[in-house]
C-alpha cells in the first residue's frame, strides 16, 4: 500500500503484516522486484536505503537490544520467542554483509594540499560511507545542504574569509553521534568574506511604524572597515521570513535595509516583541535575539514613530539586554544612515556633556517599598559613552551596579529633545538591616 502525501505529492510506502519478517529466509534479497527495485538501485537512493539498515541494525534490530522484548512479549502472549533471536543475528549479519564496505568520512579537495580560491565560498568534495546523515561545519547549529553524488561521494559549497581558512566538517549518523571529521585548509585570494558574526550585525529594526502607511525595516551593517560581505544565502530564520539573492554584496563599513515590501510570505514582525535569528547560508548563526516593548525596553519604538537602534552593533554586548538598544532620536528612524554622535571633545567635563543632558541630570528618591529609584537623563545618539551607576555608604569607596547585581532598568521616556529619561530601581540584597546613608552617582566612560 501506497498513500500520496497531499501537501507535497510525495509518495510514503505502508507496509503491513511485519511478522512475517521471522518466517523469511535469513538470506532474502534486500529488496523486492517490480518498480520499487529501481529506487534503491540508483545509487544516490540505494546509499539513503542502506544507510537506514545500518541505523535500523545498529539501534534496535539486534539481539542485544530485542533479547529483552522477545522474553517480555512472550510473557505476555504465553509463547516463547526466543527462537527468533538466531532469525534477528543471521539477518543482521547477511544485510551486512550486503551493505557497501565501510569507509571513513574525508575530505578529497586538493588531498594533502591547500586548496585556494578567490571569493567568499569554496567547492570542496569528500566521501562517507552510508551511515552519514548530515554534514556540519564545526560550531554551526543547521547542516550543510550536502549533494551525494553516487554511493560514497559528495559535494558541498562552505563560507571562506580573505586569507587561509580551516574548515572543519564532522558527519552525524541518523541519531545524532559523531560518525566522522575531516579538515582542510582554504586560502582565499579575494576581497569579500563570507557573512558571518564577526563582520555582520542588525544595527536597527522598525517594528512597529506610527503610520499604518509607514513600512517596517531590518537594518544590517557591515562591521568590516575594508572588506566588502557576501550575503548570498543569508536568511531569517525567525521574526521575518527573508533569503538574501545570489551576489548581493555590502560594502565595507555600509548598511542595507530589509523593507516590508521585501519581507517573504506576507510575514510581518511583532508589535509586541518577538525572537530575530539570522543565519548565514550554511547553517551558523549571525546574530540571534528576543526583542520586547515593555518595562526596560523603549516604549517610543512600539507605535510611537522611533525604530529601535542598536547602540553599538560592533561590541560583544549581548543584544537581549534593553540596556544594548535605544529609540531613534527622530521619528521615522534612520534607515541607511546612523543618528550617532561621535565625541569629539577632551577630558571628562566635555564626556560629561557629550553623555548627559545639563538639565535634569541625575535624580534619586525612595519608592514605598524602601527601594532607591534613580533617574537619568542621557543624550540620545551618545553612543561612544557609557552611563554607570555607582553607590557609596561614605563616599569614598564606590560600587558598581550593574543589571546582574542589584539594578534594573524599569522605564525609558524619549523626551522628544533629543534626550531619553532611564529609570531605575535599585533592589538590595539586606532589606533587615539596611544602610543608614546611600550615595549614588553616575559615572561615564568612552566604550
Amino acid at each position: 500500500n501506497f498513500y500520496v502525501r497531499p501537501s507535497d505529492g510525495k509518495v510514503e510506502p505502508m507496509p503491513w503484516d511485519w511478522d512475517f519478517l521471522f518466517s523469511q529466509n535469513p538470506r532474502a534479497s534486500l529488496w523486492g522486484g517490480r518498480n520499487f527495485a529501481k529506487i534503491p538501485a540508483r545509487p544516490i537512493y540505494g546509499r539513503i536505503f542502506h544507510g537506514h539498515l545500518v541505523d535500523i541494525i545498529e539501534s534496535t534490530f539486534n539481539t542485544e537490544y530485542m533479547n529483552y522484548w522477545l522474553s517480555h512479549y512472550g510473557s505476555v502472549a504465553r509463547e516463547s520467542y526466543n527462537g527468533l533471536s538466531n532469525n534477528i543475528r543471521s539477518r543482521a549479519d547477511y544485510v551486512m554483509s550486503r551493505i557497501p564496505n565501510q569507509i571513513p568520512f574525508t575530505i578529497s579537495s586538493r588531498l594533502g594540499n591547500n586548496l585556494t580560491v578567490n571569493g567568499s565560498t569554496a567547492d570542496i568534495a569528500g566521501s562517507g560511507w552510508v551511515d552519514v546523515s548530515k554534514v556540519y561545519i564545526e560550531g554551526a547549529e543547521l547542516p550543510l545542504p550536502i549533494e551525494w553524488t553516487d554511493a560514497n561521494s559528495w559535494k558541498v559549497s562552505v563560507p571562506v574569509q580573505p586569507g587561509k581558512n580551516t574548515v572543519k566538517l564532522i558527519a552525524f549518523n541518523r541519531r545524532g553521534e559523531e560518525v566522522g571529521d575531516d579538515s582542510i585548509t582554504i586560502e582565499s585570494t579575494g576581497n569579500i568574506a563570507s557573512a558571518n558574526a564577526m563582520n555582520l550585525n542588525i544595527s536597527e529594526i522598525m517594528y512597529h511604524p506610527e503610520l499604518e502607511t509607514d513600512k517596517e525595516y531590518i537594518e544590517l551593517i557591515n562591521l568590516d572597515t575594508s572588506k566588502s560581505v557576501d550575503l548570498s544565502g543569508v536568511y531569517f530564520r525567525n521574526g521575518i521570513e527573508f533569503t538574501f539573492p545570489d551576489r548581493t554584496i555590502i560594502g565595507p563599513n555600509e548598511r542595507i535595509i530589509i523593507s516590508q515590501d521585501q519581507f517573504e510570505n506576507g510575514s510581518r514582525l511583532n508589535n509586541g516583541g518577538e525572537r530575530i535569528l539570522l543565519s548565514d547560508a550554511f547553517g551558523s548563526v549571525i546574530v540571534d535575539f528576543i526583542y520586547g516593548d515593555e518595562g526596560p525596553w523603549p516604549k517610543s519604538t512600539d507605535g510611537n514613530g522611533s525604530s529601535l537602534i542598536r547602540i553599538d552593533p560592533v561590541g560583544d554586548g549581548d543584544p537581549n539586554r534593553p540596556s544594548q538598544w535605544r529609540p531613534s532620536i527622530k521619528k521615522g528612524g534612520n534607515p541607511g544612515t546612523s543618528d550617532s554622535i561621535s565625541f569629539r571633545g577632551e577630558g571628562s567635563s566635555d564626556l560629561l556633556a557629550y553623555a548627559i543632558s545639563e538639565t535634569d541630570k541625575i535624580s534619586a528618591l525612595i519608592n514605598e517599598d524602601g527601594n532607591p529609584i534613580i533617574n537619568v537623563r542621557q543624550r540620545l545618539g551618545a553612543d561612544d559613552a557609557l552611563i554607570e551607576l555607582e553607590k557609596s555608604i561614605n563616599g569614598i569607596t564606590w560600587i558598581p551596579l550593574t543589571e546582574d547585581n542589584e539594578l534594573e532598568l524599569i522605564d525609558r521616556t524619549h523626551n522628544s529633545d533629543g534626550t531619553e529619561s532611564l529609570k531605575y530601581i535599585i533592589i538590595s540584597g539586606n532589606s533587615v538591616n539596611p544602610e543608614p546613608s546611600v550615595f549614588f552617582r553616575a559615572k561615564v566612560r568612552l566604550r
